[in-house]
């Protein structure tokens, strides 16, 4: 694959990845607190701002994100399949991010 290709495809799998995201957001019920943190993380798009973070906020949303999600891939096959999908697109992303840092 030529390298536009390699970034279309990769940006598409990105947008399917935050797609897969939003609609498991929505079915969380969160606190008014976390869900501000959440409004606060998507308005903000640098990732190494929201790692720096060390508040209870972000890693108690990641905890109740990844619990809903593991509920979900337990509910039926296609949801196994999402789940699986959802971890290779991340997977990728750290690939891209780590060769991007040289690590």
């Amino acid at each position: 694959m030529s390298g536009n290709i390699y970034s279309r495809a990769v940006r598409a799998h990105i947008l399917v990845q935050i797609a897969i995201a939003t609609i498991i957001l929505d079915m969380i019920d969160l606190p008014s607190q976390l869900r501000a943190g959440v409004e606060e993380i998507l308005g903000n798009a640098d990732r190494s701002e929201f790692l720096a973070n060390k508040e209870e906020s972000p890693s108690k949303l990641i905890e109740i994100f990844l619990s809903k999600l593991e509920t979900l891939k337990n509910r039926s096959p296609t949801g196994k399949l999402w789940f699986q999908y959802f971890e290779m697109v991340s997977l990728v992303k750290q690939f891209i991010e780590s060769k991007r840092m040289g690590n």
